[in-house]
């Protein structure tokens, strides 16, 4: 066969060609031979085209018959097959139209290469070839690689910051088998966001492993996949809200790698230690690795929900004298050592320098062009939806030469009106990929999942219309553009579906502009947005909100709940352990909710120790983390169905009667709600073509204790309010508006709700408002458009969903026919979440954005949806002043 001279190694060589390597082993199977080859990587020397030894580095000879026979002739893909970024623009630009476009181009980066023998550890062959069988070569990895490795083979916990399709699985899968196959013992915990990135990441892994394809085809169905490593055999487990019975007992006794999710962490493996289908001891025992990937979703409240959940795991782990390492890796986090320590209470390094290689990307700034004159000479901005559909039927999807396109659209109802209507133009064109494109949202089942990710990656499919569900990791391939019909909310968000594009060839990413204030802001500052998209807002951890301090202590409170003899070894949540994972003064946060929660503190109990104890039912103690703590929950009904649970606080704004709901992929609309027995009923819906959207009135109550400072004659405040709303109307918007109509307007009734939130504050006393310029008879329109402006701008300077803050206004009466004015920007869920911090801390920076927002060019008096006017007004876009808020602007110039 093939043989080094030299050294008489017969089984690992390097093959050189045109400034390309690759690795190529010759494997013995079933009497004969085959040659498993790695992926071709710029050569970083060679001494010639050819096949060299890997062992000594001498030349090897390979005759002709066997360079055919093994496939050794393919030459490396180096030379990018897609089409140019400059052909990527002129297909865009062909379907302009009238629209303007700002364009801004990234230039490709060489890679920069390590190889993993720096460490100085010996790397199992098991684990080389595992890597190959991922198109991977171990002696030639990505210098972030091998500065992530370098920390977690020493022992570190290691968050890997670097862009999508940067290599980051490959960092936790090579110590997870390294520590698997040394250990027969040890096991690994991988916890991902969502349901259906599970998933993907579950065949990731089983790709590590031999045979990994007939492994797939027969054991898919099974809980447990065995994954093997020559004689050794590691068993790979999914456990989340879908594993059942049997299933669950095969995965508690059998794997050692198991994928979940952090809701079924929290709510099916860490309050069931021990049940009818076995204990979970084995393998919390033996817990070495915990996986935390796309540590960027856990955010907000969820975020702070998942951060206790992981101190629970830990607990659980030091009560069965387990420390397991964590690794978590995200392509978007500003800061992410701090995050991962925060969330995970623990000591990180971070690796943030990242070594992939990059391809040409364009992103466009894309705003549809005017139309239709209105009165003092302002038009309607055509809809993004319209212009989206032509540059995928006229630009993207031509025949003979299609660029596969993922299309972000918010909404579900958007998701579906965009596809279908694309799906018709084609049609109308007589266009071959009529019946090639697809759709993809939290909706989906595994199985359609799975048909889009494989019909992306061979080509089948050529367009998918998806909400943000595809932001995630999920493997769909390498795609040539992106478009999103609307700004996505975060920068992060951003750079996650921009990630979609340009991983092997030239990428372009559209970004289509609504006709509101902050999308047409980006429209009017480009530069500032391309600028921006190099800051990823900072992550907002909240894990000091009392409501989800108190929810997860009582969890905590049950988990180790030691009653039944197998329980025993948790010895329950000593005054010791909840001081030392929950903070010292933890207990003092949640006084007022011990007695909601039936969460008693510690005390001598049976056996001798103290320990907390909750009582209550399990549903009462276990609630969604995905959604906020208040002072209670509403069950959604949809007839016997439980749909779902909502916050009491946001029952009024979300499921007012006519409201359209979706939940875990279903669409309802709200019936009525029975405040008594604290449930909602609804209707399901197959689809929809509009959205709802409430106009609540609100008012606020701010509590004695507050933080202030002065500037410029305003105070600026920070503290707790009482926050009381109701909703009696409400906006009913197509899925795709029709030009110059505005959404009905419709009524509702619902009662009001109160709780207690977090805000920030600007008082403005008479004098400041006369100083500005502005009279009793304008202080309302003046403060009412500069509430609008500053709540706009929000998203773009904090890492904020627009329908996490509430904003409002108010004039007050000072006598002498006199007025002081207050803003408040509030959190909208109880407990806060430290967006009313982060405007206190940041006034500068929010009103400099607001007064960038008010230069809008129109000539209207009370402003424009470019400016001033947004969907979401109480009042209805009634009795406003851009010129007010422009004057109040200029006398808050010294706030700091």
């Amino acid at each position: 066969m093939i043989e080094c001279v030299d050294c008489d190694q017969d089984e690992r060589f390097l093959q050189h060609n045109a400034g390309y390597v690759r690795r190529v082993r010759l494997l013995a199977e079933r009497g004969s031979f085959r040659a498993q080859k790695g992926p071709w990587k710029p050569a970083a020397e060679s001494g010639g085209d050819g096949f060299y030894c890997d062992a000594c580095g001498a030349s090897v000879t390979v005759r002709p018959r066997l360079i055919t026979t093994f496939g050794l002739d393919e030459a490396p893909a180096a030379v990018s097959s897609g089409p140019t970024l400059d052909e990527l623009l002129a297909r865009i630009q062909a379907c302009a139209g009238g629209a303007t476009l700002h364009i801004e181009k990234i230039g490709a980066r060489e890679g920069r290469y390590r190889d993993i023998a720096e460490l100085g550890k010996p790397i199992m062959d098991e684990l080389h070839d595992g890597a190959e069988r991922l198109g991977v070569s171990l002696d030639q990895l990505y210098a972030h690689q091998v500065e992530a490795l370098g920390h977690i083979f020493a022992g570190k916990n290691v968050v890997v910051q670097t862009p999508t399709a940067s290599g980051k699985s490959l960092v936790y899968l090579l110590p997870i088998f390294h520590e698997l196959l040394r250990d027969p013992e040890a096991t690994a915990l991988l916890v991902f966001p969502a349901k259906g990135l599970s998933f993907d990441q579950r065949k990731k892994i089983a790709q590590f492993s031999e045979g990994f394809d007939q492994a797939l085809g027969a054991e898919e169905g099974k809980a447990v996949w065995p994954l093997r490593f020559g004689k050794t055999t590691i068993g790979l487990g999914a456990y989340d809200g879908d594993t059942q019975g049997e299933d669950q007992a095969a995965v508690k006794q059998g794997a050692r790698i198991i994928v979940t999710t952090p809701d079924a962490l929290h709510y099916k493996i860490l309050p069931h230690f021990s049940t009818k289908t076995g204990t979970w001891e084995r393998f919390l025992r033996n817990l070495r690795i915990v996986v935390l990937d796309e540590l960027h979703m856990y955010r907000g409240l969820f975020g702070a929900h998942v951060a206790y959940v992981i101190r629970r795991l830990r607990m659980m782990c030091e009560r069965l004298s387990a420390a397991p390492q964590f690794i978590c890796s995200s392509a978007t986090l500003p800061r992410p050592q701090a995050h991962a320590e925060q969330l995970v209470g623990l000591p990180f390094e971070a690796v943030t320098e990242s070594g992939a290689p990059t391809h040409p990307k364009a992103l466009v700034l894309w705003n549809p062009a005017m139309q239709k004159k209105a009165r003092s000479g302002e038009g309607e901005r055509r809809e993004p939806t319209t212009d989206a559909i032509e540059i995928a039927s006229r630009g993207l999807l031509l025949p003979g030469q299609p660029l596969q396109t993922i299309t972000f659209i918010r909404s579900l109802a958007g998701v579906q009106k965009f596809h279908l209507t694309l799906e018709k133009r084609l049609h109308e064109q007589k266009s071959p990929f009529a019946g090639k494109i697809a759709t993809y949202s939290g909706r989906s089942d595994r199985w359609e999942r799975e048909e889009i990710s494989s019909g992306l990656i061979t080509g089948q499919i050529v367009h998918v219309t998806s909400t943000n569900a595809l932001e995630l990791g999920i493997d769909i391939g390498d795609l040539s553009a992106c478009m999103m019909v609307g700004y996505p909310g975060t920068v992060a968000s951003f750079l996650q579906q921009s990630g979609r594009v340009g991983r092997k060839d030239a990428g372009i990413v559209v970004l289509l502009l609504h006709d509101d204030p902050l999308e047409q802001w980006f429209g009017r500052n480009p530069r500032a947005f391309f600028q921006r998209l190099a800051n990823v807002e900072p992550v907002r951890l909240p894990i000091d909100n009392p409501f989800v301090l108190a929810q997860q202590a009582a969890c905590a409170a049950h988990d180790l709940e030691p009653s039944k003899p197998e329980r025993v070894v948790l010895r329950g949540l000593t005054a010791d352990l909840f001081s030392r994972y929950f903070g010292k003064d933890a207990q003092k946060k949640i006084e007022g909710a011990l007695e909601r929660l039936e969460l008693l503190p510690p005390q001598l109990r049976r056996g001798g120790t103290q320990y907390w104890v909750v009582k209550g039912e399990f549903n009462d103690i276990y609630q969604n983390i995905r959604t906020p703590i208040s002072v209670g929950k509403f069950e959604v009904r949809a007839g016997k169905e439980l749909a779902g649970l909502c916050d009491s606080t946001l029952v009024p704004r979300d499921l007012f009667p006519g409201a359209i709901w979706a939940n875990n992929g279903r669409i309802y609309r709200s019936k009525k709600i029975h405040y008594a027995d604290g449930r909602v009923d609804v209707e399901r819906l197959d689809r929809t073509d509009y959205s709802t959207i409430a106009l609540p009135r609100v008012t606020l109550e701010p509590h004695p204790k507050a933080e202030s400072k002065s500037a410029s004659g305003c105070t600026l405040s920070r503290g707790g309010v009482t926050v009381t709303r109701k909703v009696e109307q409400y906006l009913e918007v197509p899925a795709v508006p029709a030009a110059n109509e505005k959404p009905p307007v419709k009524g509702t009734r619902t009662n009001p709700i109160e709780y207690e939130s977090t805000a920030f504050w600007l008082d403005l006393p008479s004098q400041v408002l006369r100083k500005a310029g502005v009279g009793p008879e304008d202080a309302w329109a003046a403060v009412h458009a500069l509430e609008h402006t500053m709540r706009a701008v929000f998203p773009f300077v904090a890492d904020v969903d627009p329908g996490d803050i509430g904003s409002s206004a108010q004039l007050l009466d000072t006598g002498n026919d006199t007025q002081s004015a207050r803003l408040y920007l509030f959190d909208n869920f109880a407990g806060g979440t430290g967006l009313s911090d982060f405007a206190y801390e940041n006034a500068r920076m929010l009103l400099d954005r607001a007064e960038e927002l008010l230069g809008c060019t129109c000539k209207l008096p009370e402003g424009c949806p470019r400016c001033t006017i947004i969907s979401w007004c109480e009042y209805r876009n009634e009795q406003l002043s851009k010129n007010g808020a422009r004057k109040l602007l200029a006398a808050l110039k010294g706030v700091r």
